[in-house]
């Protein structure tokens, strides 16, 4: 978010809190101003570089008198920050609830600690819980509420954590994988269970909105059935509510303010005050809603947490997203009370509405009765086929091929069906050594070259750094054993990466064997492989597992770096060493910035002419034993986007439709580069089904062409003198591809 669109949305919502409470008396009696203006009083020495300016008394009053009159000009940032402040710490506080109940709040929500409020809000607390994933490196998916005997309500993208499926046939639940606690309170212990409870099953997963429902057994009366509304949100725009969930720390957005918000406290019960605002539209999965919006200062967490209308104590909408300064999003009530599916479900609404057959589209083919049947096993699709349709599950029965030697049968890749129900394998990561600060990473000196000559990294341009993900100390590269990857922050994917090869069998084997994918990753059979994040780098500029298990089978986990291209070992280690010096390369190539979202086929198993076939090739031309390899994708500005999901939620990523490899050699004249792009034809493509046709273009490039797909955010000049392109092996190997 710019600066100046920071500022529009401060102003917006401070004129829309302005008529609701004394901004001036807010500026003045802040606390964060108070206590900017004590700690700077009498001092002469200056904030420290790059700390954000104080908020003082006078800059929160001068910024207030400016938003309110329109006059006085442009916001300094002392001014900025001061806003801030007054609009979400003041205007917008938290409390936390603690036995039950919520500290005390002071002006403008000052009414809300009136005993007949206390009265109608606090007695829902018990019913309101935090959905605990107990199998999960993530601690919890957000919040749920008791909505029915043995009924909670959260989104659809928090039950998306635990189950596969869509609608009400077919839902796939694992087992052990979630729970609710209705405690996690400040106050409370960190292990207290005395209020937890396992889901038992997911009962619907609402294919239109952002909501599920989830089934658990023999809930205590102390944790009653809330009541929901049935009034339009259009009749409750400006009305007083209160959002009731668990937030989270969101790194996406400013973390000292948050932290002055929410007390360096996270992941407890919290009360939220605020308005509700008029409707807005919104993307949510495969639609766009008319949500219900609100104006609380929530947090990632509080997915699935209650919007409830202070002067009824009824919930009236199910928030599910937000948008810094903007709003946030909520499932109005009133809309899940017209949909017959979910008042057949048993939900306690507060009256009966016309019901609406405005979603029975995105029902087709969702009803019936959950089976606990084995999912379907995967069919062959040929791939002139179109992709199986429904509203629920995207399938692409296409290969991406490289062709570099003769015409091979034609081959189809296996697709699962297009079905809500597809059953998710438990999943391990493989075997990943520790100390990733110790890797050495890509070796410029790996060729041994004549003269001690090295085959330097892509230099990243003065652009390119702006856009790579920084390390340390300013660093771009993530060293890996046996090769390196050069990150984009803003597509969270590789820019480039750097591999060294070792072709010789001798160098992959141990005792004489090359030891197994299996032997390697140490995942039993039956187990899918799940990659794992960098945390040297944030995770907001990487993309999660979660995107490629969580994405309607939609995408394979490409790795840039191909595992059998790094897994080799010292020649002069003993072989227990040896393995384990090849594991720990295998292992490496399992971290999530290692991804590129390739459809299925391209580096699967069996899929016909792939990247390795093209290695061959290489190495049969040049008879090279040892290479060096730059590859990554073509990071356009035009990339169509996908709707997918990382650890906040929906998210949309724009894919990549091109990949380039470098090839370098060291032939009987010297190194020399080979530079192929592979290229998807996408004029066919149906994006809102994802179907995509399976024609995919080989080229065979100048090095120079490759450096202008980097779009100005790296340099080739090592590998541009070096080109191959019109050598005598270069023309042989660009005859071959051209031939297919």
């Amino acid at each position: 978010m710019t600066r100046t669109e920071k500022i529009a949305r401060l102003k917006q919502m401070v004129k829309q809190i302005g008529s609701e409470a004394d901004l001036e008396a807010l500026a003045s009696e802040s606390p964060s101003a108070r206590a900017a203006e004590s700690r700077w009083s009498g001092m002469e020495a200056l904030p420290t570089a790059g700390a954000a300016p104080a908020v003082t008394p006078k800059s929160a009053r001068v910024a207030v008198d400016k938003v309110m009159t329109d006059t006085g000009g442009d916001l300094s940032d002392s001014e900025v920050s001061a806003l801030e402040a007054i609009v979400l710490r003041e205007g917008r506080p938290v409390a936390f609830i603690r036995n039950g109940k919520y500290d005390e709040l002071a002006d403008p929500w000052r009414g809300l600690n009136a005993t007949a409020v206390r009265n109608r809000i606090q007695p829902l607390f018990p019913s309101i819980g935090r959905v605990d994933l107990p199998n999960s490196s993530v601690p919890y998916g957000g919040t749920a509420f008791v909505v029915g005997p043995d009924l909670l309500m959260t989104n659809r993208h928090v039950a998306a954590l635990f189950t596969v499926g869509l609608g009400l046939r077919g839902l796939r639940f694992r087992s052990g994988d979630a729970g609710v606690n209705f405690r996690h309170e400040v106050d409370s212990p960190p292990d207290d269970t005395s209020w937890a409870i396992d889901v038992r099953e997911v009962v619907m997963v609402h294919p239109y909105w952002d909501m599920s429902l989830l089934k658990v057994s023999g809930l205590p009366a102390a944790h009653p059935v809330l009541r929901l509304g049935v009034a339009p949100p259009e009749d409750l725009v400006d009305s007083d509510v209160v959002v009731v969930g668990y937030p989270a720390l969101d790194p996406r957005n400013d973390i000292d303010l948050q932290n002055q918000i929410f007390e360096r406290k996270y992941e407890v019960k919290r009360l939220h005050p605020g308005k509700l605002r008029r409707r807005e539209a919104i993307r949510s999965f495969e639609n766009v809603v008319n949500a219900a919006t609100h104006d609380s200062s929530t947090l990632g967490g509080n997915s699935g947490s209650a919007v409830v209308d202070v002067r009824t104590g009824e919930v009236i909408a199910l928030h599910f997203a937000g948008v810094y300064l903007k709003a946030n999003y909520a499932v109005p009530t009133y809309e899940l009370a017209r949909d017959r599916r979910v008042v057949d479900a048993g939900l306690n609404f507060a009256g009966r509405v016309p019901p609406t057959g405005e979603w029975d589209s995105a029902w087709a083919g969702l009803e019936g009765t959950r089976t606990s049947a084995p999912a379907p096993q995967p069919h062959v699709q040929q791939p002139s086929a179109a992709a199986a349709g429904g509203a629920t599950t995207l399938t692409i029965p296409i290969q991406l091929v490289v062709s570099v030697g003769p015409p091979a049968p034609a081959r189809v890749v296996p697709v699962l069906p297009a079905v809500a129900g597809v059953e998710a394998r438990a999943m391990q990561p493989p075997k990943v050594y520790p100390n990733l600060k110790a890797r050495a990473g890509y070796q410029p000196d790996f060729l041994d070259l004549e003269g001690g000559a090295v085959v330097p990294l892509p230099k990243l341009t003065a652009k390119g750094k702006k856009m790579a993900a920084e390390v340390d100390d300013g660093e771009h590269e993530l060293k890996y054993h046996h090769f390196s990857v050069v990150m984009h922050k803003k597509r969270r994917l590789a820019l480039f990466t750097a591999a060294n090869v070792d072709w010789r069998r001798p160098s992959r084997e141990v005792d004489g064997e090359v030891p197994s994918r299996r032997e390697l990753t140490e995942i039993p059979d039956g187990m899918a492989e799940e990659w794992v994040a960098d945390r040297r780098i944030s995770l907001e500029e990487q993309l999660p597992d979660v995107f490629f298990t969580k994405d309607r089978a939609a995408w394979d986990k490409g790795h840039l770096v191909r595992r059998d291209d790094v897994c080799w070992g010292d020649d002069d280690l003993p072989a227990g060493r040896k393995f384990k010096d090849i594991q720990k390369a295998n292992g490496d190539t399992y971290h999530t910035t290692n991804c590129s979202p390739q459809v299925a086929g391209f580096n699967r198993p069996g899929a016909v002419d792939n990247w390795g076939d093209l290695e061959k090739m290489v190495q049969q031309e040049t008879r090279a034993e040892k290479v060096i390899l730059f590859s990554g994708p073509v990071l356009a500005d035009d990339d169509r986007e996908f709707q997918g999901r990382d650890l906040n939620g929906e998210v949309w990523v724009p894919i990549p439709s091109r990949f380039w490899k470098v090839v370098v050699a060291n032939g009987d004249d010297g190194p020399r580069a080979y530079g192929f792009v592979l290229e998807q034809d996408t004029s066919d493509v149906r994006w809102e089904e994802l179907a995509i046709p399976p024609r995919w273009e080989r080229h065979m490039k100048p090095i120079a062409e490759i450096e202008k797909l980097l779009f100005g955010l790296a340099d080739l000049t090592w590998l541009k003198k070096h080109d191959g392109f019109e050598s005598e092996e270069g023309v042989r190997m660009a005859g071959r591809v051209r031939a297919q």
